[in-house]
């Protein structure tokens, strides 16, 4: 129930404020009516440059001899018409090699199948005697794709030089890639190997 006193002071609040509020109301329809406008021009660049995915991941073992890398995982990047940037990331579970010791390497490439070794993506392996049976590796890379030539993103993995042979248990790969860039810096200051 209300006072007379209480209607009389939400009156006055209201009349102190109207002007401020059709003011106010005014701005933010002009506001919305603009952003209702400009909507199609904000989507217009996100559908022209639509980001791409793609995945790979396959539970079937993979044998890693020695003496050359393996393609663990492979995506086809249809050539683009413009500059495309791409993001890979790959994973795998490695087996222990039989006599329970070994180093091995794993690494993120673009159209190199036989990459030298050394590089900033590259990730280890090591096993010792007595170890852990089966272990986890990932990486990370970005990727600058040149326009209108079909690139291939590869996930490798071999035994570093002089190591056993061994196998990769699942693997996966899943690739990213956009038009947009927040910029993809590779410094590789170690002379690669191999």
């Amino acid at each position: 129930m209300q006072n007379r006193e209480t209607t009389l002071w939400f009156e006055r609040r209201n009349d102190g404020r109207q002007g401020s509020a059709s003011a106010t109301r005014r701005r933010v329809t002009g506001l919305l009516g603009t952003a209702i406008l400009a909507l199609p021009m904000w989507l217009a660049p996100a559908q022209a440059g639509a980001a791409a995915l793609g995945s790979s991941a396959i539970n079937a073992n993979i044998a890693l001899p020695m003496g050359a890398w393996t393609t663990l995982n492979a995506i086809v990047v249809p050539a683009p018409h413009v500059t495309t940037y791409c993001t890979a990331v790959g994973s795998a579970d490695i087996n222990s090699p039989p006599g329970g010791a070994g180093t091995y390497l794993f690494t993120l490439t673009v159209d190199a199948p036989a990459p030298p070794m050394n590089l900033g993506q590259e990730r280890t392996v090591q096993y010792v005697v007595g170890g852990p049976v089966i272990k986890e590796v990932s990486s990370t890379q970005g990727f600058v794709l040149a326009p209108n030539v079909n690139h291939v993103i590869r996930w490798l993995g071999r035994p570093a030089p002089g190591n056993p042979a061994t196998t990769a248990l699942d693997r996966s790969m899943t690739v990213v890639c956009d038009q947009d860039t927040l910029g993809i810096y590779n410094s590789n200051p170690e002379p690669p190997q191999d």
